[in-house]
């Protein structure tokens, strides 16, 4: 489920948008490992110019302050893009 809605949001190019226009801001954001935008460029850059369009989500995963095994748990997509 997550990979789906990754790659819809990926696929918008408005939302895409959105999530370039982030500046990162240490004293603002915390710590790059726990900050969800920057991740998510970062997810999303990898997938862009990346040389196969294949990137891993584990620190996007990692950022959102999941414990081992949440990434596996079945939920609806649109519950997680709602949470």
């Amino acid at each position: 489920y997550l990979n789906s809605l990754l790659q819809t949001l990926f696929l918008d190019p408005s939302f895409r948008s959105v999530v370039y226009s982030f500046r990162y801001n240490e004293a603002k954001d915390g710590v790059q490992k726990d900050c969800i935008p920057f991740q998510l460029q970062l997810l999303f850059a990898e997938l862009q110019i990346g040389e196969n369009g294949v990137a891993k989500t584990g620190a996007l995963t990692d950022s959102f302050g999941w414990t081992n095994g949440q990434q596996y748990e079945q939920h609806d997509v649109q519950e997680l893009m709602r949470v």
